[in-house]
């Protein structure tokens, strides 16, 4: 009995020493195959580290509002019969927007126009008749009397008739249409709007503190979240005069250019006043800088011989950053000029792998 069961941990030994051995030995087969294969390069993009002039900047966010803009009203009451626009169009100062029934106005202007002239016959015929002293001073005072009352109602008439036509203030582009073809509107009732956007005024807050660095005429840039990739260039025209008592902040306004008329009144933005002071920095790609709960760092492009060949491989680096500007950030520690940093495909790799430039990034 005992000898069986000694057999039987002998056995029970040898299968499972033969199975670790195996394995052992197939392990060792496959790190000689990795060793002949190595690993290939992870394709990445890459910068160098450059030297730039970097302007400060105060940052604030900010609205735009029109340089002129105004809800187009009626003067007066009537029944369209007209709408000489299309919603979103530019127009120019003076175009009619919109015509009102005018036939009852257009009437009683030619019965004005009548009487007018009936007064100018009467005064010339009087006139005359004045010098043969054939009327009195009286009659001829009154003639002329009612020659001008005539003409002033023609004007009136004029006036009444010129309010039925509905026309645009100033040039500029219309918003939506807010009335119909037939439609009855009172005085008053709003019909589009019309904004002057290009340029645009940006309005914005600074505290009181920085009133000493701004002046009028520095250079502002403006971005908004509509059009990620693209820097609206203007700059400040006016500093408020008073200090806000509640914020302690400064009413600031820009104005800023509008090609294409990209931007519309009532946006808001990011807005950077640039200080006329200058200063040398290193600057990177935001997109190159990884983050974690140790700190900030990049991997820097190195060259390693490898079986006598030149390889590309990465170092991680910790970096220390300061401000950002646009989609650069400044690099204070950590980077020399000339150095490559990678600035995309940095999760698929790790310090000491090997790599191949794809591209360099702008």
């Amino acid at each position: 009995m005992k000898v069986r069961m000694i057999l039987m941990v002998v056995i029970v030994v040898l299968v499972f020493g033969g199975i670790f051995a195996w394995r052992a030995y197939e392990g060792r087969r496959a790190m000689l195959m990795m060793r002949s294969h190595p690993m290939p390069p992870v394709p990445v993009t890459v910068t160098r580290v450059r030297e730039e002039q970097w302007s400060p900047r105060l940052s604030a966010v900010g609205s735009l509002k029109a340089v002129q803009g105004v809800n187009v009203t009626a003067q007066s009451g009537g029944l369209i019969v007209g709408i000489q626009f299309h919603s979103g169009m530019p127009v120019r100062q003076g175009a009619v927007l919109v015509r009102l029934n005018d036939n009852t106005q257009r009437a009683q202007l030619a019965v004005d126009r009548a009487q007018a002239a009936l007064a100018r016959v009467n005064l010339a015929r009087d006139e005359g008749l004045y010098r043969l002293h054939e009327v009195s001073r009286a009659q001829l005072d009154t003639d002329r009397a009612n020659e001008k009352s005539a003409a002033a109602k023609v004007a009136q008439d004029q006036a009444v008739l010129a309010n039925l036509s509905v026309v645009a203030p100033f040039s500029g582009r219309l918003g939506i249409r807010q009335v119909d073809m037939g439609q009855y509107i009172a005085p008053g009732t709003e019909i589009v709007t019309l904004q002057t956007d290009n340029p645009l005024y940006v309005e914005f807050s600074m505290p009181q503190n920085e009133l000493g660095r701004l002046q009028v005429g520095d250079p502002i840039h403006l971005s908004v979240d509509a059009f990620k990739n693209r820097t609206f260039s203007g700059k400040l025209e006016a500093i408020s005069s008073t200090v806000d008592p509640q914020t302690r902040n400064v009413a600031m306004q820009g104005v800023v250019a509008n090609p294409g008329h990209k931007l519309t009144p009532g946006m808001f933005g990011d807005v950077e006043v640039v200080l006329p002071q200058r200063r040398r920095v290193l600057a990177i790609p935001a997109l190159a800088i990884s983050y974690n709960t140790y700190g900030d760092y990049v991997f820097v492009v190195e060259k390693k011989a490898v079986h006598g060949h030149a390889v590309l491989t990465v170092v991680e680096r910790p970096v220390e950053v300061g401000t950002q500007q646009g989609s650069e950030v400044e690099v204070l520690r950590g980077l020399k000029p000339g150095e490559e940093v990678v600035t995309s495909g940095q999760l698929n790799v790790h310090p000491g792998m090997p790599i191949t430039v794809v591209r360099a990034a702008a």
